[in-house]
């Protein structure tokens, strides 16, 4: 169900949210119930969220990627949290030997 509020890109994201959910669950081997009971929800809210029926908050996003066992932005897609890149001459590849005496 469209939010009357949401842009066509955000009916993506929440389709793909509502994809990765569904996957991290099953994944783990979690019923739609098993997951419900975790977060202190219905099973029926869980079909939402995989459904991308209902909007989800940043909270309930937040526990389901901790009782699902996934960071919070492979949820909402990436496929790995991106990590910042050392300082050029920080790695010890990158530093020149020092010179003797």
């Amino acid at each position: 169900m469209a939010s009357r509020f949401r842009t066509p890109e955000g009916e993506e994201t929440a389709r793909r949210i509502g994809d990765r959910i569904r996957d991290a669950r099953m994944a783990r081997g979690l019923s739609q119930k098993q997951l419900a009971r975790a977060l202190g929800i219905t099973h029926q809210s869980v079909n939402k969220y995989e459904l991308a029926n209902v909007e989800l908050s940043i909270a309930r996003l937040l526990a389901l990627a901790e009782v699902l066992g996934v960071s919070p932005a492979f949820l909402i897609g990436e496929p790995h949290p991106a990590r910042p890149k050392a300082p050029q001459g920080s790695r010890p590849a990158d530093r020149k030997p020092d010179k003797p005496g």
